[in-house]
């Protein structure tokens, strides 16, 4: 069934995640989209923080998906995936790729942040999902761990905020039906059309070692699949991904 959204507009709150979790735990349905002009305590995975100043988009979905937690988790493909299609929309000349699992890149930076988290949702409604996004469009933080961009910068012509909602939940709602019908694998072709480091030699950091192979796929839940010495396979859910290849200079940063 197609998602019908409720947007609500704010302008300025503290996390545009905090104010949806809460609506969700109060029972709001599966559609609600909170959106503000700014955020003063935005955060990224792991707890990092997110600037957020006026001017770019910063919005989260409120869901109540029905499959397993494993199947759900890919939503994040789905959230990257539709942003993706909206972005090459409007930087045609640009190379817009995705950077697993969830992060979108431009010409090899940074471009936007998804922060999926959980919530419970009353003894009613049971539990729910928000999708937190945020989408560099006038502005980026100047001093960051990896490289990062925003549209105009890219050479795109200014878009409102509430423009490029509008136009992400257009692409998201599509491809969230397909996901709902078929799961992981009826987004995957999407995705995989524009992933990068595929193929690839690879870095990957993790807390106590690190591990070097080739990026060999991702399987059926979006965990990177790193092919060692020609015949191994090591299963990759966390932890710094970096691409040896000239022609992808950005980290990729796996979930956790």
């Amino acid at each position: 069934m197609s998602l019908t959204f409720q947007v609500e507009n704010y302008d300025l709150v503290g996390s545009t995640n905090d104010l949806a979790r809460e609506r969700a735990e109060a029972g709001a349905p599966a559609g609600l989209v909170i959106r503000a002009d700014r955020q003063d305590a935005a955060r990224g995975r792991r707890g990092r923080s997110w600037s957020a100043p006026p001017g770019n988009l910063y919005c989260s979905v409120v869901l109540r998906p029905k499959q397993s937690p494993a199947v759900i988790a890919t939503l994040s493909f789905v959230t990257v995936t539709a942003l993706g299609d909206v972005l090459a929309e409007l930087l045609p000349q640009r190379a817009v790729r995705h950077k697993w699992p969830n992060d979108l890149l431009v010409e090899g930076c940074k471009i936007s942040g998804i922060l999926l988290e959980g919530a419970g949702g009353g003894p009613a409604s049971g539990s729910a999902l928000v999708i937190g996004l945020g989408v560099n469009i006038v502005s980026h933080p100047d001093q960051t761990l990896y490289p990062v961009t925003d549209i105009v910068a890219q050479g795109g012509a200014p878009i409102s905020p509430t423009d490029l909602l509008e136009r992400f939940l257009a692409r998201f709602a599509h491809h969230y039906d397909a996901w709902e019908k078929g799961g992981f694998p009826a987004i995957l072709p999407a995705w995989r059309a524009r992933a990068i480091g595929i193929g690839n030699e690879i870095v990957v950091r993790l807390e106590t070692e690190t591990l070097t192979g080739k990026f060999a796929d991702i399987d059926a839940d979006g965990t990177l699949l790193l092919e060692q010495n020609g015949n191994t396979t090591r299963r990759i859910a966390a932890g710094d991904i970096f691409l040896l290849e000239a022609q992808a200079p950005a980290a990729l940063e796996t979930r956790g």
